[in-house]
């Protein structure tokens, strides 16, 4: 274990962690998410991207380690595991848990340890009746009460009865969407994809070809299966072979596109079904959320006593009420 009173590169990033921190928590935080768009647009062939891992998953990306949940530091009487390491690693910024293990596990753990020492060494001085803590306990129970506040008044409006109307509101306004389903075999060549054609009508088994040549390595994997996609999520090459060829057959003439020669089996045609509210609900709750929060704010602003002036003092926005008088 390194010798923690030796110089070290880890304090720039242990101050890199608290500032990022600070500036992650807001009052609002939990009002946040993301709205999924109404099509998930997906490219045949194209080359396998890794997604980031989500901020939730930094054990993943932790090389292989020794079973169990070793001590890690001892403060004390008080034990730190690494368990209590990779909990405090997850609750920190998406860029920063992207940072080499080597130098975020070992920050993190300083961090931890710098906390407990304030705490430890505060706890030792009286402060409960200094003016300034009293001050900074006034105003955290503040910002406490306005966000608990708000978090209630925003989840009032997450009942079933909205989710419902949200969701008829949603599927309502969708298009009926014809899909296809097919697996393919990508290549480089016309020449490599023509034999692979030859071997499929002596009889080769297409997964098993898809899995052995084909270069697009998501589908390989699921022996050229690509699942069912709707003319304007591929490119239109393959649209227009997998739309036009009988189902349960593969193409006897390779399809060129951007991404090299196709070889495309078909194997079933539909309309794409409706997505069940479960598989809405997260997207719904978020809109519900969004637009709670509005109301919320326009109807306060409305009501207030409220006038907004520009940078030099003039007036840019009429106070309540007086809007109404004027038309009046």
């Amino acid at each position: 274990m390194e010798d923690t009173k030796k110089p070290s590169g880890n304090n720039g990033l242990i101050i890199t962690l608290v500032v990022l921190a600070v500036v992650a928590v807001g009052a609002l935080a939990f009002i946040s998410g993301k709205v999924a768009d109404k099509q998930t647009v997906k490219v045949a062939g194209a080359p396998e991207v890794a997604e980031p891992a989500p901020e939730t998953e930094v054990a993943d990306q932790m090389p292989e380690i020794t079973p169990g949940n070793p001590v890690v530091a001892t403060l004390g009487d008080t034990e730190i595991t690494r368990n209590d390491v990779i909990a405090y690693m997850r609750n920190l910024p998406v860029q920063v848990q992207q940072l080499p293990l080597d130098q975020i596990f070992p920050a993190a753990l300083e961090q931890i340890i710098n906390e407990k020492l304030v705490r430890i060494n505060a706890e030792k001085v009286n402060l409960d009746n200094d003016p300034v803590v009293k001050k900074k306990l006034a105003a955290a129970k503040k910002e406490i009460v306005a966000t608990v506040f708000l978090k209630n008044a925003i989840d009032s409006r997450v009942t079933e009865e909205n989710l419902k109307k949200a969701y008829d509101a949603y599927v309502a306004d969708l298009e009926e969407v014809e899909e296809a389903k097919a697996a393919h075999i990508l290549v480089e060549t016309k020449d490599e994809a023509v034999a692979l054609i030859q071997q499929l009508e002596a009889g080769a088994d297409f997964a098993e070809l898809a899995q052995e040549q084909s270069k697009d390595i998501a589908s390989a994997k699921k022996g050229g299966d690509i699942g069912y996609f709707a003319a304007t999520e591929v490119v239109p090459e393959f649209a227009e072979a997998s739309f036009a060829q009988e189902i349960g057959k593969h193409s006897f003439e390779p399809v060129k596109s951007q991404f090299g020669y196709h070889i495309i089996l078909v194997e079933d045609r539909r309309t794409r079904p409706t997505p069940t509210l479960d598989e809405l609900k997260p997207m719904l709750e978020g809109q519900i959320r969004q637009a709670a929060l509005k109301d919320m704010f326009d109807e306060w602003r409305a009501n207030a006593d409220l006038a907004v002036y520009d940078i030099n003092g003039q007036e840019i926005m009429p106070a309540a009420g007086e809007e109404e008088a004027a038309v009046e």
